[in-house]
């Protein structure tokens, strides 16, 4: 992932029953976990509840956004450099 001109060596991982983990380099041993809460084409959009913060992941346009906002602003936030 490639956050403005730092690389960030992570992953985001699908888990059992719609939930997601995020680990990567800037996290150390915190890791982020995520439930899915909308899935639409190439569109996956989930929900940290811990932290009130929601992560759009944009397979096409290959870029994760956040929001912490009700109406979903989504501000860019990584590239996506592979999936699997």
């Amino acid at each position: 992932m490639q956050f403005g001109d730092k690389l960030v060596v992570g992953f985001f991982q699908q888990a059992e029953g719609g939930r997601w983990v995020e680990c990567n380099t800037d996290l150390g041993s915190n890791v982020l976990r995520f439930e899915e809460k909308r899935r639409q084409g190439s569109l996956i959009e989930m929900l940290d509840v811990s932290r009130d913060m929601w992560v759009r992941i944009d397979l096409n346009g290959r870029r994760i956004y956040w929001s912490t906002d009700n109406k979903r602003k989504w501000n860019y936030i990584y590239d996506v450099t592979a999936t699997r």
